[in-house]
């Protein structure tokens, strides 16, 4: 029943911009940004144990979004609600580039969940893929601020809504799809 309820409340924080969307055609900005406040808080308690133990920056962008969810509950302005995508992103560009320059890299953590005693070529490897998202967040940071910019409610749901986790899983894939061939040729060297 943990896992149900865990999934659940990722899944609605991952629903947000439709929240927003249609959210703001029936209530007002404040009763929104105060049930993702809520959903937020909830979120943090359920993930604080184990990032706490593993991968402590990835913590930023969800206090972040808390901060800014309490924020717009307080204020109450409604575009403030479109630059939460921006702010967690920010989140998870500084958690990822913070372990560059105070190692270990925040990819290498979650590696050595899986293979702890992870080869000097993975830590490497695991460095550039940390950099590699953080490029990432730059772009999709970027592009989720146009379309805050933009105010053109539709164009910022398909993107933050849709096309930004469309990109993300592309990038998580083909960094998968690189790793398997990186472990493949270091497998064939030490043979």
């Amino acid at each position: 029943m943990h896992w149900f309820f865990k999934g659940t409340v990722a899944v609605l924080a991952t629903l947000y911009p439709f929240a927003v969307y249609f959210g703001l055609q029936y209530f007002a900005p404040r009763i929104i940004a105060a049930c993702l406040f809520a959903l937020l808080l909830l979120r943090l308690f359920i993930v604080r144990k184990a990032l706490l133990k593993s991968a402590k920056t990835l913590l930023v962008p969800v206090v972040l979004a808390v901060m800014m969810a309490a924020l717009v509950t307080m204020t109450g302005a409604a575009d403030q609600l479109t630059l939460m995508p921006v702010i967690v992103t920010a989140g998870f560009f500084f958690a990822f580039a913070y372990t560059l320059f105070f190692p270990p890299s925040l990819v290498e953590v979650l590696a050595r969940l899986q293979e702890p005693n992870l080869p000097k070529e993975g830590v490497v490897y695991t460095r550039k893929v940390t950099m590699a998202w953080c490029v990432f967040f730059i772009v999709n940071g970027s592009i989720s601020f146009y379309t805050h910019l933009k105010g053109d409610m539709q164009l910022w749901t398909f993107y933050n809504g849709f096309l930004a986790y469309i990109f993300i899983a592309a990038f998580a894939g083909v960094e998968w799809l690189i790793r398997q061939r990186v472990k493949s040729g270091q497998q064939t060297k030490r043979d």
